[in-house]
């Protein structure tokens, strides 16, 4: 229920903000080497690595509101 209240909200905030010329995109950051997850290769650091470098080059995901961490569309 949560991810897609969160996939929900990111459409309204998307919506709202388009007049303004502000971009909304949510970002799927991958799965993630944690306690809870040991088995992911990626850590926190290089996710959150990914996730910079699609807001310091927007045009990897441009129109898109929905993207993985490498900037693929997904299309829910």
């Amino acid at each position: 229920m949560s991810k897609v209240a969160l996939n929900m909200q990111s459409r309204i905030l998307a919506n709202y903000l388009a007049p303004q010329d502000f971009r909304v995109v949510a970002v799927h950051p991958g799965g993630m080497k944690t306690d809870m997850l040991p088995r992911c290769i990626r850590n926190p650091g290089e996710a959150a690595e990914s996730i910079y470098a699609l807001v310091d080059n927007p045009d990897i995901a441009a129109g898109e509101l929905f993207v993985q961490f490498d900037g693929t569309a997904l299309h829910f």
